[in-house]
Order: C-alpha cells, then structure tokens, then sequence
C-alpha cells in the first residue's frame, strides 16, 4: 500500500514537471489563462453582473477562440442567442400542458417574445455587429434585453415555471448589452 502511495505520488509529480516544460502544454495553459483573463477582465471591467458574465463565458467552449474585445462580444451575443433559444425551449415545453387560461395567455405572449428575440439577435445583431455596424447591434441587443425581461413572461403565472432561469438568463443579456455599449463607443 505504501509503495503503491509513493508510486503515484511520483507519477503525479513527473506529470507535473512535464506538463510545466512541455512548450506546447505549456502555451495552451498560457492561452486558456489569457482568454479567461480577457473574460474576467471584460466582465469586471464593463459589466453590471460580472459574475454571471464570466460563469457564462467561461462555460461556453465558443470563448476559448477569441484574442480581442470585439470577438468576445461577439461571441457574448452568440452565448445569449443560444441562452434564449435553451429557455424558449424550456417554457415551451409548459405552454402545451397549461390549463389555466391567464397563465397560457401570459405563457403564449412569452414564447413570442422568446422566439422574436432569437431572431432579433441572429438576423440582426449579429451581422450588424459583423459589418461593424456596432450601434445597431448595441441597439438590437438592448431591445432583445426588454423583449425577454417584457411583462408577459415576468406575470407571476409565468415566473415560477422558469424556477430562477429567467432572471440569470436577463441578468446576462444585459451584460451583452453593456458589453455591446462598450464596443459601440470604442469601436477600435
């Protein structure tokens, strides 16, 4: 047994001093570092929740890819879209077992919003932002922003379905929002 410790003990320590001198496990450390350096950084820096901002981020294997400002805040916008379309799918799913008539209304009216905010940002924001048209996407996405937090799906009824979702799923895009703002007035 004790053998059996200090072999892997010495194992675990020749893994180390390889994976530290090995130039090439060595840079991908370096780049994931300086990646998650830049989310931290953007998110402290130029956001409201950045908490939620950099758990979300980082979480998203899209963010390992980019090297400036302007490719994470293109990717935030990515993140949000697929965060959007993940709860529409998921307050779907009720909207096709709700009897009580005023929770499907507000649960219908949601689901709208939750599809027209999608393509908000797919159709719009996005090649906005591709064609550097940073003052249309920063406009696109603020408007995704009030169609997912609009009343219909924030009605009582509706709110506890989502079980918390929501208010995370807000909190970030208004995140995005902000990070939109800081790329429209500094969009070099």
């Amino acid at each position: 047994m004790a053998k059996q410790l200090v072999s892997s003990l010495q194992i675990s320590i020749f893994l180390l001093v390889i994976l530290n001198l090995n130039p090439v496990f060595s840079s991908a450390k370096i780049g994931v570092d300086r990646i998650g350096s830049l989310v931290r950084e953007s998110c402290k820096n130029w956001t409201e929740f950045p908490n939620i901002c950099i758990s979300t981020l980082e979480a998203d294997s899209r963010s390992i890819s980019v090297n400036t400002f302007p490719q994470l805040c293109r990717v935030a916008m990515e993140v949000a879209s697929t965060r959007i379309s993940e709860t529409l799918s998921f307050i779907s799913q009720f909207q096709v077992n709700e009897t009580d008539p005023t929770t499907q209304f507000y649960l219908k009216a949601c689901v709208r919003k939750y599809i027209a905010g999608t393509s908000l940002i797919e159709v719009n924001a996005i090649p906005a932002f591709d064609e550097k048209d940073f003052e249309e996407a920063y406009n696109d996405v603020a408007l995704v922003r009030q169609l997912v937090a609009d009343s219909e799906c924030d009605d009582s009824s509706v709110t506890k379905l989502f079980n918390g979702r929501q208010t995370e799923l807000i909190q970030f895009i208004t995140d995005v929002v902000n990070l939109a703002d800081r790329q429209r007035r500094n969009p070099n």
